[in-house]
């Protein structure tokens, strides 16, 4: 607090960093991400902030709203922030739709406004619909002419993220590319929608390798990292029918 002589009487000014924290705008800080009809969306958050882009840490009573551009958006659509952050985890959407958008609004705040903040656009698929591939298993570390283990595990999934269970024919593709030479392995879907392949093996020696997945009409998939280090006891294989080089 600052205080100053103005008409022979001293008059109280806040601080300037009193003034920098009254909030100014929400902004979304967990953005909603595509998913499947009548299925819970992913954490969202939405934010309370100063003009200046800093969350208002010591508000815990404003309440914010979250509307969609168009359909209903079921679940708890007004939530009180805590620590200037509103969370929404139970919210989900009864129709198929791409674009769709949120609309965060304050319901309860006064002077000086909220401004509302609008999402990134996503998407709403059909639940059980195969749309894309994803890592259950990623590949671990091994050694060259090991097995990776545990073995890698490939899902389908519809668009919401949801294992398609009962998918068991599609064929997945894994490949990797060693010495400038693609190597692959195939494996179809089991009664779960899951692709299993125990037989992942490398003679290579390398440092940071994926694997790729792919399937016909499915978006593809990228593992993370892993390494295959020197096997002092290294029997050399032809079970990835990979190259024998020096990356």
């Amino acid at each position: 607090m600052t205080f100053i002589l103005l008409g022979g009487s001293l008059l109280a000014l806040p601080d300037h960093d009193a003034w920098s924290t009254q909030p100014g705008k929400l902004v979304f800080t967990t953005e909603p991400s595509n998913g499947s009809v009548g299925q819970t969306l992913t954490t969202i958050r939405v934010a309370v902030e100063d003009s200046k882009g800093i969350i208002k840490t010591t508000d815990n009573t404003s309440k914010i709203q979250l509307t969609l551009s168009v359909n209903t958006l079921n679940g708890t659509t007004t939530q009180t922030v805590v620590n200037g952050v509103a969370t929404y985890s139970d919210l989900s959407i009864s129709k198929v739709g791409t674009g769709y958008t949120l609309t965060a609004a304050s319901v309860n705040v006064g002077p000086p406004p909220l401004t509302s903040a609008i999402s990134t656009p996503f998407d709403i698929g059909a639940a059980g619909v195969p749309t894309q591939l994803e890592f259950m298993q990623q590949p671990s570390d091994t050694l060259a002419g090991d097995y990776v283990s545990p073995a890698v595990t490939i899902a389908v999934e519809d668009v919401g993220g949801n294992p398609v269970t009962a998918d068991n024919s599609t064929l997945v593709t894994v490949s990797m590319t060693l010495c400038g030479a693609p190597i692959t392995l195939d494996a179809e879907t089991d009664s779960a929608g899951i692709a299993t392949f125990p037989i992942v093996r490398l003679n290579t020696v390398a440092t940071g390798g994926v694997l790729d997945a792919s399937a016909s009409g499915l978006t593809s998939a990228t593992s993370t990292s892993f390494n295959v280090a020197v096997n002092v006891d290294r029997v050399f294989f032809n079970g990835f029918d990979d190259p024998v080089c020096t990356p």
